[in-house]
Protein backbone atom coordinates (compact mmCIF):
# COMPACT_ATOMS: atom_id res chain seq x y z
CA UNK A 1 0.00 0.00 0.00
CA UNK A 2 1.06 3.58 -0.95
CA UNK A 3 2.09 6.46 1.72
CA UNK A 4 -0.41 8.35 -0.51
CA UNK A 5 -2.89 10.61 1.36
CA UNK A 6 -5.59 13.12 -0.19
CA UNK A 7 -5.32 15.84 3.14
CA UNK A 8 -3.46 15.94 5.59
CA UNK A 9 -3.85 18.40 9.06
CA UNK A 10 -1.28 21.26 9.38
CA UNK A 11 -0.68 23.32 12.39
CA UNK A 12 1.58 26.76 12.48
CA UNK A 13 1.91 29.46 15.03
CA UNK A 14 1.54 32.83 13.95
CA UNK A 15 1.87 35.35 16.20
CA UNK A 16 0.65 33.57 19.31
CA UNK A 17 -2.01 31.89 17.21
CA UNK A 18 -2.34 28.45 16.51
CA UNK A 19 -3.35 28.25 12.79
CA UNK A 20 -4.75 24.53 11.97
CA UNK A 21 -5.85 23.68 8.60
CA UNK A 22 -6.28 20.66 5.92
CA UNK A 23 -3.83 20.62 3.11
CA UNK A 24 -4.23 19.12 -0.01
CA UNK A 25 -1.64 17.22 -2.17
CA UNK A 26 -0.83 20.34 -4.96
CA UNK A 27 -1.55 18.51 -8.67
CA UNK A 28 2.41 18.95 -11.22
CA UNK A 29 1.09 21.48 -13.16
CA UNK A 30 0.12 24.22 -9.95
CA UNK A 31 3.76 23.15 -8.45
CA UNK A 32 5.62 23.73 -11.89
CA UNK A 33 3.59 27.70 -11.42
CA UNK A 34 4.39 27.82 -7.80
CA UNK A 35 8.38 25.99 -8.09
CA UNK A 36 10.63 29.36 -9.37
CA UNK A 37 8.95 31.54 -6.35
CA UNK A 38 10.13 29.17 -3.37
CA UNK A 39 13.38 29.56 -1.60
CA UNK A 40 16.23 27.03 -1.41
CA UNK A 41 17.41 25.74 1.57
CA UNK A 42 19.08 28.84 3.81
CA UNK A 43 18.03 31.35 0.84
CA UNK A 44 15.95 34.31 1.78
CA UNK A 45 13.30 35.66 -0.37
CA UNK A 46 13.49 38.99 -1.89
CA UNK A 47 10.58 41.51 -1.70
CA UNK A 48 10.26 40.89 -5.86
CA UNK A 49 10.01 37.05 -5.35
CA UNK A 50 7.46 37.89 -1.92
CA UNK A 51 5.03 39.62 -4.18
CA UNK A 52 4.87 36.96 -7.32
CA UNK A 53 4.59 34.39 -4.66
CA UNK A 54 1.47 35.51 -3.07
CA UNK A 55 0.47 36.58 -6.35
CA UNK A 56 0.44 32.97 -7.59
CA UNK A 57 -0.24 31.59 -4.81
CA UNK A 58 -3.41 33.54 -3.60
CA UNK A 59 -4.68 32.31 -7.18
CA UNK A 60 -4.06 28.55 -6.44
CA UNK A 61 -4.21 28.20 -2.53
CA UNK A 62 -7.71 28.19 -1.99
CA UNK A 63 -8.06 24.97 -4.00
CA UNK A 64 -5.75 23.19 -1.87
CA UNK A 65 -6.59 24.58 2.13
CA UNK A 66 -9.53 24.25 3.93
CA UNK A 67 -10.82 24.34 7.42
CA UNK A 68 -8.56 26.96 8.11
CA UNK A 69 -9.23 27.83 11.89
CA UNK A 70 -7.71 30.35 14.69
CA UNK A 71 -6.45 32.96 13.59
CA UNK A 72 -7.68 36.59 14.63
CA UNK A 73 -7.13 39.80 13.66
CA UNK A 74 -6.43 42.89 16.30
CA UNK A 75 -9.35 42.81 17.47
CA UNK A 76 -9.57 38.99 17.97
CA UNK A 77 -12.31 38.55 14.64
CA UNK A 78 -11.64 35.38 13.03
CA UNK A 79 -9.80 35.70 9.78
CA UNK A 80 -10.28 32.81 6.88
CA UNK A 81 -8.06 31.87 4.49
CA UNK A 82 -9.70 33.96 1.55
CA UNK A 83 -8.33 37.42 4.17
CA UNK A 84 -4.96 35.59 4.63
CA UNK A 85 -4.05 34.74 1.37
CA UNK A 86 -4.49 38.42 -0.55
CA UNK A 87 -2.42 40.39 2.23
CA UNK A 88 0.96 40.73 1.93
CA UNK A 89 1.05 41.10 5.90
CA UNK A 90 0.67 37.18 6.11
CA UNK A 91 3.76 36.40 3.39
CA UNK A 92 5.70 34.50 6.12
CA UNK A 93 2.38 32.38 7.37
CA UNK A 94 1.68 32.17 3.43
CA UNK A 95 5.36 30.57 2.63
CA UNK A 96 5.09 28.18 5.70
CA UNK A 97 2.33 26.74 4.10
CA UNK A 98 3.55 26.63 0.93
CA UNK A 99 6.40 24.96 2.19
CA UNK A 100 4.52 22.27 4.14
CA UNK A 101 2.51 21.76 0.88
CA UNK A 102 5.43 21.30 -1.28
CA UNK A 103 6.57 18.39 1.54
CA UNK A 104 3.44 16.79 1.45
CA UNK A 105 2.80 16.57 -2.24
CA UNK A 106 6.36 15.12 -2.91
CA UNK A 107 7.42 11.63 -2.39
CA UNK A 108 9.86 11.35 0.47
CA UNK A 109 13.53 9.60 -0.66
CA UNK A 110 12.71 6.68 1.71
CA UNK A 111 8.75 6.25 -0.05
CA UNK A 112 10.71 6.88 -3.86
CA UNK A 113 13.31 4.23 -2.92
CA UNK A 114 10.05 1.75 -1.81
CA UNK A 115 8.86 2.14 -4.90
CA UNK A 116 11.84 1.25 -7.39
CA UNK A 117 11.21 -1.90 -8.92
CA UNK A 118 13.86 -4.52 -7.68
CA UNK A 119 16.71 -5.54 -9.88
CA UNK A 120 16.04 -8.56 -9.88
CA UNK A 121 12.26 -8.04 -11.04
CA UNK A 122 13.58 -6.10 -13.65
CA UNK A 123 11.32 -5.99 -17.03
CA UNK A 124 14.46 -6.26 -18.88
CA UNK A 125 14.89 -9.78 -17.42
CA UNK A 126 12.99 -12.84 -17.62
CA UNK A 127 11.70 -14.44 -14.47
CA UNK A 128 12.81 -17.99 -13.89
CA UNK A 129 11.92 -20.56 -10.90
CA UNK A 130 14.32 -19.47 -8.91
CA UNK A 131 13.45 -15.70 -8.59
CA UNK A 132 10.01 -17.04 -7.97
CA UNK A 133 11.19 -19.29 -4.92
CA UNK A 134 13.88 -16.68 -3.49
CA UNK A 135 10.68 -14.28 -3.49
CA UNK A 136 8.37 -16.70 -1.29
Amino acid sequence: MSNFSRATTHSTEFEGDTVTMSLHGLKRKHMMMLGPYMPSEGDGMGAIESMKLLDVAAELLPDYVSDFKGLKDENGNALGFEDVVDEMYFIELISDIMSKLFDISNMGAKDAKNSRRQPSMSIDQPVTSGDIQSQE
